[in-house]
């Protein structure tokens, strides 16, 4: 596996060497390549996708792109979605300097306007599209927001769960956020029911 890491940290940073921070520290760890990807092998290798036949996955929420390129690079079939249309480019930019062109425009939450005066807006949950079914489902970058409550997190793991194959699982491994007590609950409930392979908290 380090040979693995080694490798890969050397492609990555000559693919995103052009890239320039944009200030927003949330998003410029990513530009540390060599740490995402040595991160990113060993949840592969968590999960067991690195000495394994080829998967189909599912990667929600794929942000900069770093947990589907690395899987690719090991020969698997990756379908992933992101917001084509969020307020940060430098996701975008990461994408394109990664090769990954064919992220679906699918985001898990949605913006909607309360009808009250003060125009004060509110998430709603979006199930997934119809993208088939998986293997394995990830959601490696997630951030769990404080407007986030334990419904609405069950609703994304449920959904989830609903395009699994047999024996397949999902896999979480959200960022730090202020909801993340939430979600650990959820999780926690999940994982005790067998239906969760497990997860960590990225920091």
């Amino acid at each position: 596996m380090r040979e693995l890491i080694k490798k890969l940290q050397a492609e990555a940073r000559e693919l995103i060497k052009d890239i320039k921070p944009s200030g927003n520290a949330g998003f410029d760890k990513y530009l540390d390549s060599d740490s995402e990807i040595k991160r990113k092998i060993k949840i592969a290798d968590k999960i067991g996708l690195i000495l394994c036949n080829r998967k189909k996955i599912l990667d929600i929420s794929t942000g900069c792109g770093w947990f589907p390129w690395v899987l690719k690079k090991m020969g698997h079939e990756v379908t992933y979605t992101d917001n084509l249309n969020e307020r940060c480019p430098l996701s975008i930019e990461f994408r394109k300097a990664l090769g990954l062109n064919d992220c679906i425009d699918f985001f898990y939450r949605k913006l909607h306007l309360r009808e009250r005066t003060d125009s004060s807006i509110m998430w709603i949950y979006r199930p997934l599209p119809n993208l088939g079914s998986f293997d394995i489902i990830t959601a490696c970058s997630v951030t769990p927001h404080t407007y986030f409550n334990e419904v609405y997190w069950r609703n994304f793991i449920d959904d989830g769960l609903e395009c699994l194959n047999d024996n397949g699982f999902l896999y979480i491994s959200p960022n730090v956020g202020n909801g993340l007590y939430e979600l650990e609950k959820v999780v926690k409930y999940y994982i005790s029911a067998k239906k969760l392979q497990g997860w960590e908290i990225y920091k």
